[in-house]
């Protein structure tokens, strides 16, 4: 009875763990596809330091959120990381994973394509 328990909370751990990454990432995303803009128009270049130094706090913030984000989705993916980016992995799986595996990159990159036109691919 302990072994069901603590296979169900192990579970259920897991899954609030995936949403509260998954929020972070996507907020994260939208802040650094929005940097990614100021940068191009060359406003972060003219910006005062401690706005670039937030805007490079936010890029590596990011960054180990979806680090964490893609080990995470080993599990949903079948398969250990073979790429660090989330997005990496989910481009090559795309092309080249078993149906389960297309699936669920298929549906990670239209989200990601509907926040950034052809991020995914």
């Amino acid at each position: 009875m302990n072994a069901i328990i603590w296979l169900l909370l192990s579970v259920v751990g897991y899954a609030i763990t995936l949403v509260v990454l998954l929020f972070i990432v996507f907020v994260f995303f939208c802040a650094v596809m929005k940097l990614r803009t100021v940068r191009d128009s060359g406003y972060l270049n003219d910006a005062p330091a401690i706005i670039r130094v937030y805007a490079y706090l936010t890029l590596d913030m990011g960054l180990l959120a979806d680090l964490l984000l893609n080990v995470l989705l080993s599990i949903l993916f079948l398969e250990l990381p073979q790429e660090w980016l989330t997005t990496d992995r989910a481009k090559r799986l795309k092309v080249s994973g078993n149906p389960w595996q297309k699936a669920c990159a298929n549906w990670l990159c239209v989200q990601l394509n509907n926040l950034d036109e052809k991020h995914c691919g």
